[in-house]
C-alpha cells in the first residue's frame, strides 16, 4: 500500500509521486503490466457512495 504526500494510507497499487499525480498499477487480464496516472484521486468511498448496501438480489421479486 502507498501513502500521499500528507501521510494518508491509499489503497493497494496506489501511490502518489512527488510531482503530485497519483499512479495506479495493475495487471490487465493478458499478463501486461499497465500503470495510470491521474490527478486527482477520490478513493473507494466515492466507488460506494450511491449504492444502497441494505438491497438484497434475492429479496427481489
Amino acid at each position: 500500500m502507498g501513502k500521499s504526500l500528507r501521510g494518508k494510507e491509499l489503497e493497494k497499487g496506489i501511490c502518489q509521486r512527488e510531482d503530485g499525480l497519483y499512479q495506479a498499477r495493475f495487471t490487465n487480464r493478458f499478463g501486461k503490466r499497465q500503470v495510470i496516472y491521474d490527478k486527482t484521486y477520490n478513493g473507494k468511498e466515492s466507488a460506494d457512495k450511491g449504492k444502497d448496501k441494505n438491497i438484497s438480489c434475492r429479496g427481489r421479486k
